[in-house]
């Protein structure tokens, strides 16, 4: 598995200290049927070089949102509406600053998604660390981002 040390590579670029780094989560039954959560494996390799914490806890994927990858920018958002929730009435990234990170960034949607509930609950920075961007799908959608 390729995730942590990719993780350890990004981690080396990264100058900015957090309190805590939050992988965007799986739903759970998408994570039985993988066996992992590739971003999660990213951010304990990035934790490994920059000494923060992971909190894979308290962000949870409320239901299954289905594969991505094929929808465009609209339909990722609609379907990405309330996907994510906070576990905890306090949740340990209130107050702090977090980093956030996932596998692949395409439109930004899922990132957005998550950030906002991050935000929401009490953040008070969030920024996004992924390994890859993707050009081709993301491409027509791009203009239309905000």
């Amino acid at each position: 598995m390729l995730a942590e040390p990719l993780g350890r590579r990004l981690g080396m670029k990264i100058q900015t200290r957090y309190n805590c780094i939050v992988p965007v989560p799986l739903h759970r039954s998408r994570r039985r049927e993988r066996g992992y959560n590739q971003a999660a494996l990213i951010a304990r390799g990035i934790a490994g070089v920059i000494g923060t914490p992971v909190e894979e806890e308290g962000l949870v994927r409320l239901r299954s949102t289905g594969h991505q990858a094929k929808l465009h920018r609209g339909e990722r958002m609609r379907n990405l509406a309330g996907a994510f929730g906070v576990k905890s009435p306090t949740p340990p990234w209130s107050g702090r600053s977090v980093l956030l990170v996932d596998d692949v960034l395409t439109t930004g949607t899922t990132a957005a998604a998550a950030a906002g509930v991050l935000w929401r609950s009490g953040a008070c920075q969030v920024d996004l660390a992924v390994l890859a961007v993707s050009t081709k799908p993301a491409k027509a959608n791009v203009q239309n981002a905000p």
